[in-house]
């Protein structure tokens, strides 16, 4: 529960003259629902849902609706060997409705190389089913919107 949060006003005489008032009251709230499933010995299946709701009153702020309602993930982790892993992760996000971000799905794939106990090379491949997506557009549109682009990342790990 929140109060006196901070909200825009347009001037209806003047649509491009904003002012901030604290005059705001909203309410979040959701669940997250996940488990774990040891397929086999060595395959792992992790799937997870999360559905979050946000209302705020009292404003006629862009920014109402700016989250997506549902988050659904799939991991999978497989155990090629002692020493090397499979990882795939599919992710659906929904749309955000008040900053017209369509929905998208997501895929990562990677491949994890055990050298030794306490070091590590990973591989990645992150947003495989398209070359870019938009994750986030501005409001006001004052910034360009933020996309999520395809890439190939590797990453060495050690521990000490």
């Amino acid at each position: 529960r929140y109060e006196n949060l901070v909200t825009d006003r347009v001037d209806p005489a003047n649509p491009t003259s904003v002012s901030q008032i604290n005059d705001g009251a909203g309410d979040s709230y959701g669940a997250e629902l996940s488990a774990n499933w040891q397929v086999t010995d060595r395959w792992r299946l992790t799937p997870s849902y999360t559905l979050q709701c946000i209302e705020v009153s009292g404003s006629s702020d862009p920014t109402q609706d700016s989250a997506p309602r549902s988050q659904f993930n799939v991991r999978s982790t497989v155990d090629i060997s002692d020493s090397l892993e499979f990882n795939a992760a599919m992710y659906y996000v929904d749309n955000v409705r008040a900053v017209d971000v369509p929905a998208y799905t997501r895929l990562d794939l990677g491949v994890t190389w055990r050298i030794r106990h306490n070091t590590e090379f990973s591989v990645w491949g992150q947003n495989l089913l398209d070359d870019h997506h938009p994750e986030f557009k501005d409001p006001y549109f004052v910034r360009p919107s933020l996309e999520a682009d395809r890439g190939v990342y590797g990453v060495l790990t050690v521990k000490f």
